[in-house]
């Protein structure tokens, strides 16, 4: 599977396909009006961010990315296609509340997933069941590392708050 911060076809993921044209000579990506220049190339970098996170991590529960790279004025990354549902859309579809075995099978290799990204002071910031993806035989994998950040120990910045409501813990509500 590959996914590209702008695609083609004038389809876009990641950027709104407003921002961005292709080129006859090559599909390059280049941004149609200048006034989009800075929004377009703060998403590329996140894009690119995104992808050098995920790379680094090798866990089950985590989307893997074998590869990424810049091309043509837009950044890609090569990945498994992962087919399911979110957890969101699975919860719905349920006629009964979920027992806690099914619940445990779930939490369990999440927990270890953020484990190891905790061990490497990175933080998803963003968890919630639509950002959990259930594949065919129910294993979960953790998606949407946008709003993910290291964490340096010597921080002199202050970082964003990202609130999900009802999924935020209480402390970002402040």
């Amino acid at each position: 599977c590959l996914r590209s911060f702008a695609g083609a076809q004038g389809r876009a993921e990641g950027v709104h396909a407003g921002f961005v044209g292709f080129s006859n000579a090559g599909l390059h990506v280049s941004v149609r009006s200048e006034r989009h220049r800075e929004t377009f190339e703060v998403g590329l970098r996140s894009f690119v961010n995104e992808a050098r996170l995920l790379a680094k991590f090798d866990n089950p529960a985590l989307v893997k990315v074998y590869r990424f790279w810049e091309e043509k004025g837009s950044a890609y990354m090569a990945m498994p296609f992962y087919d399911g549902v979110t957890l969101r859309d699975a919860l719905k579809q349920r006629a009964e509340a979920p027992d806690e075995g099914w619940i445990r099978r779930i939490l369990v290799p999440l927990m270890d997933a953020l484990e190891l990204m905790h061990s490497e002071s990175c933080f998803h910031r963003d968890i919630a069941p639509d950002n959990i993806l259930l594949l065919k035989d129910e294993r979960p994998v953790l998606l949407d590392f946008g709003a993910a950040r290291r964490v340096i120990v010597d921080m002199t910045q202050v970082l964003t708050v990202i609130l999900k409501p009802g999924f935020a813990p209480v402390e970002q509500y402040a």
